[in-house]
């Protein structure tokens, strides 16, 4: 929806932006909906939020990561349902869970340092140690939702099992 927004700006400006900035502008107006969205604007890999080891990251809009090694390529996000039923608590408030938790400085010192080393592991092409941040990142997001302010768990029995079979 953004990318057609800003392309009919275009038109009625009758601009010829180049096109970094159309798809700079595209992720900023999807972001003002949803984080996720504003990553989905382009291919490849890409970060959202501010950071000192990439440039022109912001946390207004998203950002390609170049030199991305070859075998990284192919790599695709998939979702496994195990369960039908709804979550115990939205995304959203998950995410809120960390303005009162008391570990919020640690989870943002680690996200970055893992941000960093993945994107220098994705330009090497080294794919188990990158698998193994990427499956500490997820279960440290567990773990704090498990013991934040408001206990929650998301890991329920057939995930688990599942963890299991992938790590065997």
């Amino acid at each position: 929806l953004s990318l057609c927004l800003i392309d009919i700006l275009r038109d009625i400006e009758n601009s010829n932006r180049p096109e970094a900035d159309f798809y700079q502008l595209s992720s900023h107006y999807a972001r003002l909906g949803s984080g996720s969205a504003c990553r989905s604007i382009y291919g490849g890999v890409v970060q959202w939020g501010s950071s000192d080891f990439t440039d022109l990251s912001s946390d207004e809009y998203a950002v390609q990561i170049e030199n991305i090694h070859p075998v990284f390529h192919d790599f695709r996000d998939s979702v496994l349902i195990v369960s039908s039923n709804k979550k115990a608590v939205s995304s959203t408030a998950g995410h809120g869970q960390m303005d009162n938790h008391p570990f919020r400085q640690v989870r943002y010192q680690n996200a970055a340092k893992n941000c960093k080393d993945l994107i220098s592991l994705m330009r090497k092409g080294e794919v188990w140690p990158w698998g193994e941040i990427v499956e500490k990142e997820a279960l440290e997001l567990h773990g704090l939702m498990m013991n934040g302010p408001e206990s929650f768990i998301l890991l329920k029995p057939n995930t688990l099992n599942i963890i299991e079979k992938v790590r065997t």
